[in-house]
């Protein structure tokens, strides 16, 4: 193995495997998409390169297994004919997981747009004391288990009571997980505790720390300007409900610094208790 440096190769997508001069190569596939024509692609690479079959990977991922390392430049030649590219492996920024967002019923944000800005900007920074993913699920419903990632995004939205609407009948007080609201339906009063439902952002020095391994450590820097600016552009073209981001950051990737704490954006985001 004296011809291969492991560690540079794996950093560039190429995983080697037990056999001799193969591995399996990782894909740069952002929030799941994939076109149809890359699908074809991927099967006509798989079926002369590698054994006739793709990997899944669990965050959205596509591998091409059992390819030969000299057939390599030949694999990425083709890979760039429909547009796709190598992914990251080791202690660096991972692709961006996302669910389908706005294409959903219960959707609150364009997770892939959002998805594929983050991606653009920050898919295999290095030097991070472990592997940093990154998940964004369109709404409380969190398919894409924003909370198991190292940073995780989570679509809501900012309920805002009006009392002029209220017939005082009490189901959105029998409905609410944080009880955010109170009804006095003898006297036909609401009592809506915002305080409740709204949390500033949490940094212990875990995440401190991480933030600035990427350069991230004010609200007017990197990812948190550029989601600013997703989130303000969202809600200028939203006529009613504006879409919010609450993020989630884990602390576990630096070794005995307490507990996953979640931390929520500054930019009216709402996250309960």
């Amino acid at each position: 193995m004296s011809e291969y440096n492991i560690k540079e190769l794996k950093s560039g997508g190429l995983m080697k495997q037990k056999e001799k001069d193969l591995f399996s190569l990782r894909l740069r596939i952002v929030g799941g998409f994939v076109k149809s024509e890359q699908l074809i692609k991927l099967s006509e690479i798989a079926n002369k390169f590698g054994k006739g079959y793709l990997h899944l990977t669990t965050r959205q991922g596509i591998e091409i297994p059992h390819v030969n390392f000299k057939d390599f430049e030949k694999v990425k030649g083709e890979l760039g004919k429909v547009e796709l590219q190598m992914g990251a492996c080791g202690q660096r920024v991972r692709t961006v997981t996302a669910c389908q967002g706005k294409e959903c019923s219960h959707g609150l944000i364009d997770c892939l747009s959002l998805a594929r800005e983050i991606d653009n900007k920050y898919f295999g920074i290095g030097g991070h004391p472990h592997k940093f993913k990154i998940g964004i699920t369109g709404c409380p419903n969190a398919c894409i288990k924003p909370h198991e990632n190292d940073l995780g995004i989570l679509g809501m939205l900012k309920k805002k009571l009006a009392r002029e609407s209220c017939n005082y009948c009490g189901l959105c007080a029998e409905v609410c997980p944080v009880g955010a609201i109170e009804i006095d339906r003898d006297n036909e009063k609401i009592m809506f505790y915002e305080n409740k439902i709204i949390r500033q952002p949490l940094f212990s020095q875990a995440k401190i720390r991480i933030l600035q391994s990427l350069g991230l450590t004010t609200a007017s820097s990197g990812l948190f300007t550029l989601l600013r600016n997703v989130i303000r552009d969202r809600g200028k073209r939203s006529e009613k409900n504006k879409p919010n981001i609450t993020l989630f950051m884990k602390d576990s990737i630096v070794a005995g610094e307490g507990k996953s704490d979640p931390i929520s954006f500054a930019l009216q985001t709402t996250h309960p208790k």
